[in-house]
């Protein structure tokens, strides 16, 4: 056990046998108890967008001043392939971050562009580039510190 004792007691149970009852103290006395139902009204499922995988960030951020056709999209996105761009475009559609219009055209000319809903994400994205402008040669750091210290 680590940590500073705080309380020392000691229990006579007989004339042959006592007991030491030694309290620690684990430096979180000021913590209170976390709530079991802290995370009550939060769907069960994972994250209702895809924020987080690899490409929607970088899509958002190429759609961010105004429409573009796929082959745009490709430019900047190196290493993206069509079947993985596609996947993520359908996705994000589906999650109302953009919409995709198809023109009956020779030869076929479709276009995407964020929704109200998809540019809404900018501001949020904006505050977590600036946090890692900010903090990333500390991450970086621990993380290195971190690889050293484990096996």
């Amino acid at each position: 056990m680590t940590g500073t004792p705080v309380t020392t007691q000691t229990v006579e149970a007989g004339t042959s046998l006592s007991a030491t009852i030694v309290t620690y103290d684990d430096g979180m006395a000021d913590s209170a108890p976390l709530d079991p139902d802290m995370f009550t009204g939060c769907p069960p499922v994972a994250a209702p967008i895809r924020i987080g995988d690899k490409w929607t960030a970088k899509i958002i951020r190429c759609l961010e001043s105004g429409p573009r056709r796929f082959t745009e999209l490709q430019t900047p996105l190196r290493g993206i392939t069509p079947k993985v761009l596609t996947a993520s475009l359908r996705a994000m559609e589906r999650d109302g971050l953009l919409t995709r219009t198809a023109y009956d055209e020779i030869p076929p000319r479709v276009v995407y562009e964020l929704t109200d809903l998809g540019r809404s994400l900018l501001e949020p994205m904006n505050a977590g580039c600036e946090w890692s402008r900010r903090h990333l040669d500390a991450l970086m750091r621990a993380r290195d510190s971190w690889s050293a210290a484990v096996p």
